[in-house]
């Protein structure tokens, strides 16, 4: 049975595979900035980023694509459909 690398050895190697995001870019700083002991500096840290970026990606083309399906079934300009009637109601004949 195979055993998970310590962290250290994760997050060296998972901070290699994100160094060229752009989208991570904010992150990674942070990352460079902490102090060794830091949550900033963890595996953990990167992790996190990683799926706070996929869920606020997937957030956004979700709504992009409910407002694009909304404008293009919405509502269409009419006028309102004329009135029935003499516009006195059911019940109210007073002549």
């Amino acid at each position: 049975m195979a055993t998970t690398p310590e962290d250290v050895v994760l997050r060296d190697i998972f901070l290699r595979q994100i160094l060229p995001s752009q989208l991570l870019k904010y992150d990674i700083e942070v990352f460079d900035r902490a102090s060794k002991k830091a949550y900033d500096k963890s595996y953990s840290f990167l992790h996190h980023s990683m799926k706070s970026l996929i869920d606020r990606e997937r957030l956004s083309k979700n709504r992009n694509r409910i407002a694009e399906k909304n404008k293009a079934g919405g509502p269409k300009d009419t006028k309102a459909a004329p009135a029935k009637g003499d516009g006195h109601g059911k019940f109210l004949k007073l002549r």
